[in-house]
């Protein structure tokens, strides 16, 4: 039997996007008939050091579980991974494939040193493109270190035998760097939402928006991690200037380095419609993010081709129209456009913001068959079974 590991540092039960993405990949991967086996952090106390779930053998290291809030105790707690992963992969059974994400940066090395040592194939799966999102954040400053990293994380990406990246810009921005080697080819595949278990749900019959007292209003909603890459600031402002309009709520589901921000702004400001609730455990995904009328994905200028917020399948999966606060030239506001399913602001644009919710408020008709035309796009080109199948067939033909 064909045999992959798959090593990330989230896996099932954690909730967050990678976390899930990757858990379907390999729930669906060992129904295709590969041998799986997830190397991951054991990121909680009470996660099992192993286990078989679905049909994926789980082998779970010890990590560092510093507060994730602080970012020195954040890259702490990714760096810890690199050797507790390393030495126990060393005593397992050499795969035929080693699959590893981008995020933290230092898993193309691992994946690499692992390949070399087991004699596997290497495929690389970039979800972020770095040193581009460190350095845009500010994190890395010193050219000769930005310079250093490029060339180190270039060599890696050209030893893997096959790169798989989840975006059109991305894609091209690897081609530019010279990622693609005669050992490799670079794939597209977008990441997904699972069909299934989201689709469009009326507020009326939705628990989650009755017990929330969503039902009856305008429901403007951000869901998932506020991390530093995404744009708030645009969304808080326009929440402010229409707090004059009690029919319009806006709702922030979700954790991350800004979510302090968020609160904040709602004190300062005494806002009645801004709400924050916590992150929605997967069996409540698809109450949470239908209860909205409007889901909101958001990018700073300058990022587009180094992340894809995956939150926007989970919005287009339930049929929402999608308010993508990006640049134009972005990946999300490419399948916005090529979808006509929601409205793309430019950051800092609060004016043109505020106009475009309340377009949509007063033209029910219109927000209905934008959310329609996203649930098609979703079905045609970003469903679940279609993403995982194309993963199949990329491993298949390394």
């Amino acid at each position: 039997m064909v045999s992959i590991w798959i090593i990330n540092q989230c896996f099932y039960p954690d909730i967050d996007a990678t976390a899930q993405i990757m858990t379907d990949l390999a729930e669906d991967l060992v129904k295709k008939g590969l041998d799986v086996t997830v190397i991951t952090g054991r990121n909680r106390r009470n996660f099992l050091i192993k286990e078989v779930y679905n049909g994926i053998k789980i082998v779970r290291v010890g990590v560092f579980r510093f507060d994730k809030k602080n970012l020195l105790y954040r890259y702490l707690n990714y760096l810890s991974l690199f050797p507790f992963v390393f030495i126990r992969a060393l005593f397992m059974r050499r795969p035929n494939y080693i699959f590893v994400g981008s995020s933290p940066p230092f898993m193309p090395l691992l994946g690499l040193l692992l390949s070399l040592f087991k004699g596997s194939k290497l495929i690389l799966n970039i979800q972020d493109l770095y040193p581009d999102v460190a350095v845009k954040l500010g994190l890395i400053k010193i050219p000769s270190v930005i310079r250093l990293a490029e060339r180190i994380i270039l060599k890696l990406y050209q030893k893997a035998d096959k790169i798989i990246c989840i975006g059109e810009n991305m894609y091209h921005l690897l081609l530019e760097r010279g990622a693609a080697s005669k050992n490799n080819g670079i794939e597209i595949i977008h990441n997904w939402a699972d069909g299934k278990q989201l689709f469009p749900l009326d507020k009326e019959k939705n628990s989650f928006a009755k017990e929330n007292d969503l039902v009856g209003k305008f429901i403007v909603q951000y869901s998932g991690n506020l991390g530093m890459v995404h744009e708030i600031d645009t969304l808080l402002e326009v929440a402010r200037r229409l707090s004059d309009k009690p029919e319009i709520a806006f709702l922030f589901i979700g954790d991350g380095v800004q979510k302090n921000k968020v609160v904040d702004f709602v004190n300062r400001h005494k806002l009645k419609n801004l709400f924050v609730l916590p992150f929605q455990a997967r069996e409540q995904l698809n109450l949470s993010l239908n209860a909205c009328d409007i889901g909101v994905v958001s990018m700073k200028i300058g990022f587009q081709g180094t992340i894809l917020p995956s939150k926007v399948y989970g919005i287009m999966a339930v049929g929402k129209p999608i308010l993508a606060i990006c640049s134009s030239a972005c990946e999300i506001g490419r399948i916005v456009a090529e979808n006509n399913c929601g409205e793309i602001v430019r950051p800092g644009d609060v004016n043109s913001c505020a106009q475009k919710i309340l377009k949509l408020y007063q033209n029910e008709g219109e927000c209905r068959l934008m959310g329609d035309r996203a649930r098609k796009a979703f079905l045609e080109k970003y469903e679940r079974q279609i993403a995982t199948h194309k993963y199949f067939q990329t491993i298949c033909k390394v």
